[in-house]
């Protein structure tokens, strides 16, 4: 409620200036504070806040948000599930699914241990409510859900190549490897070196790895220049001067 209409005198560089400034008093029944603010934000909050058709005169104005909260009754009291304190959670955010005050109760509250068989770490709520890409990995430590999340792409890439060795037909995921069929893998990682080392001051030229990413743009790029490999052919392609190497016969090793 506007109480009284005051002048506001203020310095604009070295020329003084004047402008409007009200004394209002806070429309929360619990509250009854009085305050003073400038014009051209009340006439703001008026035109966001209130209905078109209501004078001037009848602005709704509150001293803090949590009056405004209090009186429209746009917010709910939750209990925070780490410290079990109740906050003022605003009606617009609840479906976001807020369970913490605040980052700090967020960060420190364990929510379970690490499922790695032999793995004690404590899981943290803001790394198992944040793995929205990797919901099926929100249970593991920091370090597990790294290694699962890197497994799983793999996975996906060798998938796209067949999911088992061109050669032999070995389908366990972490025996095979990726092999450039014409046997340009060296200029292949080069040209990833120069690309990724583009905007840098001095270029880093020396052959990289591939990322999952990049394999997937080369092979909708390159179709059947990839393929899957297990590390036996693979390594007795590269020993026998890149042409594959089929035996005679195909030895499995007997359990111990």
């Amino acid at each position: 409620m506007i109480l009284e209409t005051l002048e506001h005198t203020y310095m604009w560089g070295h020329l003084p200036r004047t402008t409007t400034k009200y004394r209002l008093r806070c429309d929360n029944p619990g509250c009854g504070k009085e305050y003073e603010k400038l014009a051209c934000l009340v006439r703001k909050v008026h035109k966001r806040t209130n209905h078109p058709n209501k004078s001037f005169d009848e602005i709704r104005d509150f001293c803090s948000k949590r009056c405004s909260w209090d009186a429209c009754d746009t917010s709910r009291e939750i209990t925070c599930v780490g410290c079990g304190k109740g906050f003022i959670v605003q009606k617009r955010v609840l479906h976001r699914g807020r369970k913490y005050c605040s980052n700090k109760c967020m960060e420190s509250h364990v929510v379970c241990i690490c499922k790695e068989e032999g793995c004690d770490e404590p899981v943290k709520a803001r790394s198992y409510y944040n793995a929205a890409n990797l919901q099926k990995h929100k249970a593991y430590c920091s370090k597990h859900k790294r290694l699962k999340g890197r497994f799983d792409a793999r996975v996906e890439v060798l998938n796209l190549l067949g999911g088992k060795c061109a050669y032999c037909g070995e389908r366990e995921p972490r025996y095979l490897q990726i092999d450039h069929v014409h046997n340009d893998g060296l200029a292949h990682r080069k040209e990833i070196a120069s690309r990724r080392t583009a905007r840098r001051a001095e270029p880093n030229l020396t052959p990289q790895g591939l990322w999952p990413a990049e394999v997937k743009r080369h092979i909708e790029k390159y179709p059947g220049s990839l393929q899957a490999l297990c590390a036996n052919c693979n390594c007795s392609k590269n020993g026998n001067g890149g042409v594959p190497f089929v035996p005679d016969k195909f030895t499995r090793r007997k359990a111990a």
